[in-house]
C-alpha cells in the first residue's frame, strides 16, 4: 500500500512538472463574416491549440461565434464582440482579452481566418521557453510568393499592434533594433472558401481587397496612423505612398489612359509620400535602428522610380531612384531590370542591352 501511494504522488509530481513545463499554445483572431473559412481552417489546430479567443467585429452578420465553438468544441475559449476602430487596435483588444482570460497560456500565435496549416509541419514540441518570437512562414494567394511572420510570441502582458493597417506586432521590453527570432517550419497557406460572401466580396461596401473602393478604404486607416504616429512615421509614409498608387493601378486597369484630377491626385499623394519616405535624414535615422537592408527602404525607392517612368513621365527622376534602388540592395536585380527598360524608352538601345545582360548574368 505504501508503494502505491508513493508510486502515485510520484506519478502525480511528475504529470504536474510535465504540465507546467510543457509548452501550450493560444489562437488569438480578430474577424468578420469570416464563418466559411473559420470551418474549414480552425480544425486543422484541434491537436495544436490550447485555448483560443476571438474578437468579432460587431458589423458581422454570419455564425461566426459558432463556427469558432463547433470548429474547437474540446478547446476552453473566449468570444467576444468588439467595435472596429482600426486593425491595430483591434488586434491589440484581442491581446488584451487572452492575458485577461488565459494568462497561463505559454504562448500565442495571431492567426487570420483564411490561413490553412500545412498541419503536419507544425507541433508543439517546436516551441520552446528560452525564445521570445517565432518565424514562420504564409504563402501568398497566388502559391509563388511568400512572407515571413512573427506573429507567434511568448504569451506576455501588455502585446500590442502597431498601425491601423498592415499592423506590427510589439513586444514588451523588445528594445529597438532586430530580436532574436527562432524558426519554425511551420507553413500556412492564404487560402478563402471559394464563393463565400463576406466583406472582402465585391458585393460589399468596401470591395474586395484589390478593388479601388478597398484601397480608399485603406487610405483612411492610414490617415488614422498619420494623425497618430505624425508625418515622419516610415512604416505610415510607406504604405500610403503605395496604396495611393495601388489604388491607382486598381482604378486604371492595364493599358495607357487619360489623366483625370482623380488619377493626378493618386499620383501626387504617392509620389510625396514615397519623397518623404526615402528622405536622407529618415534613412539616415533608420539604419541606426536596423541593421542591413529594410525591406520598406528598397521597396519606396523602386515604387518611386516606377511612378516616375510610367505616371509623371520624369525620367530623370525615374533613373535616380531606379539607380538607387539598384545600389540599395544589389542582390536584387529588380531596379536594375527596370532601369534597362527605362534606357530603352529613352532610345538609350546600348546601355539597356548592356544593363539588361549585366542583369541576367548576376542572376545566372
Amino acid at each position: 500500500m505504501t508503494v502505491m501511494r508513493s508510486s502515485l504522488v510520484v506519478a502525480i509530481i511528475t504529470m504536474s512538472c510535465a504540465a507546467a513545463g510543457a509548452p501550450t499554445l493560444l489562437l488569438a483572431l480578430m474577424v468578420r463574416d469570416e464563418e466559411a473559412n473559420l470551418r474549414a481552417n480552425l480544425p486543422a489546430f484541434s491537436g495544436l491549440a490550447d485555448f483560443v479567443v476571438c474578437g468579432i467585429d460587431d458589423r458581422s452578420r454570419d455564425g461566426s461565434a459558432r463556427a469558432v465553438a463547433e470548429a474547437l468544441p474540446d478547446v476552453p475559449r473566449w468570444v467576444f464582440y468588439f467595435r472596429f476602430d482600426g486593425f491595430g487596435r483591434g488586434r491589440t483588444g484581442v491581446f488584451r482579452e487572452a492575458w485577461r482570460k488565459f494568462p497561463e497560456a505559454s504562448h500565442v500565435l495571431v492567426l487570420d481566418p483564411d490561413w490553412e496549416l500545412d498541419a503536419p509541419r507544425a507541433s508543439r514540441a517546436h516551441l520552446n521557453a528560452d525564445e521570445r518570437t517565432f518565424l514562420f512562414k504564409v504563402w501568398d494567394r497566388n502559391g509563388m510568393t511568400s512572407r515571413t511572420m512573427n506573429w507567434l510570441v511568448k504569451h506576455e502582458a501588455n502585446l500590442t499592434f502597431e498601425h491601423q493597417l498592415h499592423e506590427q506586432l510589439v513586444q514588451p521590453n523588445a528594445g529597438p533594433g532586430p530580436q532574436r527570432a527562432h524558426v519554425l517550419p511551420w507553413e500556412f497557406a492564404e487560402r478563402e472558401v471559394r464563393g463565400r460572401d463576406t466583406w472582402h466580396s465585391a458585393a460589399t461596401a468596401h470591395g474586395h481587397s484589390q478593388s479601388y473602393e478597398r484601397y480608399l478604404f485603406d487610405l483612411e486607416l492610414l490617415d488614422m496612423d498619420l494623425a497618430d504616429l505624425g508625418p515622419d512615421d516610415p512604416h505610415t509614409l510607406f504604405y500610403l505612398g503605395v496604396t495611393h498608387l495601388s489604388a491607382l493601378d486598381a482604378m486604371l486597369g492595364i493599358g495607357e489612359h487619360e489623366r483625370t484630377p482623380k488619377t493626378d491626385y493618386h499620383v501626387a499623394e504617392g509620389v510625396k509620400y514615397l519623397t518623404a519616405r526615402v528622405d536622407e535624414a529618415l534613412l539616415a535615422r533608420e539604419r541606426a535602428t536596423f541593421a542591413g537592408a529594410h525591406e520598406h527602404t528598397w521597396g519606396a525607392l523602386r515604387w518611386l522610380a516606377h511612378a516616375h517612368h510610367f505616371s509623371t513621365r520624369d525620367f530623370a527622376r525615374a533613373r535616380t531612384f531606379y539607380g538607387r534602388c539598384a545600389a540599395y540592395d544589389p542582390g536584387r536585380r529588380d531596379c536594375a531590370v527596370f532601369l534597362a527598360k527605362l534606357c530603352r524608352d529613352e532610345g538609350r538601345h546600348g546601355e539597356a542591352f548592356a544593363l539588361a545582360f549585366e542583369a541576367l548574368a548576376a542572376e545566372a
